[in-house]
């Protein structure tokens, strides 16, 4: 992770009010290859099944037949598409004061711009989701109705698909905006940190305060200051 790239960043959005940041187009690509042998995977698992078994209704009984279903669903008919757009057309991410806005910039229709505030977000972290990390983020309950309420068609079952992996509440950003997950989630968090709500923005306060008083506290330390001596020479 480039701590220096992040913190610039965070001092560009401090300054100016808003920071851009967009998709990488290589590791879409990437993705979007790991995706399709997924999907291969899933309908090589169907055919098995479907292979071993005698009847129609055995297929349907083997777990292997809908483990490879759920695979195609997810990766085929969710996945692909969704990758295969941004490849086509770069998402952008836009911070600023007082949120952050995911998507095609001034699009509308079935690929609308999304956008969250400061105030609807209760937690963020890193989660692994099929090999893949991605930046989770948990939202208030009226966070997520005003969140789900601007999703449309495949965006929404994606959506949905997310929130059943990670849990109620979450949503997750893209390991392919900007330098990775990890640098996303440190800008979200100082972001967050700075213009969440007040009790974020306490903690937040607090923490730096402890931060600075213990780099204080190191500076001043006598031992810290006291010159090194030379191993006497026999």
């Amino acid at each position: 992770m480039n701590d220096q790239r992040v913190l610039g960043q965070f001092e560009t959005l401090k300054n100016s009010g808003t920071v851009q940041l967009s998709t990488n187009r290589g590791k879409l690509i990437f993705l979007f290859l790991l995706t399709l042998v997924f999907t291969l995977f899933g309908l090589g698992m169907m055919f098995a099944s479907y292979g071993q078994a005698a009847t129609v209704a055995g297929m349907f009984g083997s777990g292997s037949f809908w483990i490879g279903l759920l695979v195609v669903v997810f990766f085929g008919i969710l996945g692909i598409p969704s990758l295969f757009s941004q490849i086509v057309q770069k998402r952008q991410l836009t911070l600023d004061k007082q949120g952050f806005r995911y998507g095609k910039p001034h699009s509308a229709g079935t690929d609308p711009e999304l956008e969250i505030r400061w105030d609807e977000v209760e937690g963020m972290g890193l989660a692994r989701v099929s090999r893949s990390t991605m930046v989770a983020m948990k939202l208030t309950s009226e966070g997520y109705e005003r969140y789900e309420s601007q999703l449309t068609g495949s965006t929404r079952q994606l959506a949905k698909a997310n929130q059943r992996m990670m849990g109620e509440g979450m949503i997750a950003l893209p390991a392919t905006i900007g330098g990775g997950p990890k640098e996303l989630v440190t800008l979200l968090g100082l972001a967050h940190g700075q213009y969440g709500p007040p009790e974020v923005r306490e903690g937040y306060a607090r923490a730096q305060a402890e931060a600075h008083a213990d780099a204080e506290a190191v500076t001043h330390d006598p031992r810290a200051e006291r010159p090194r001596t030379a191993d006497p020479q026999e």
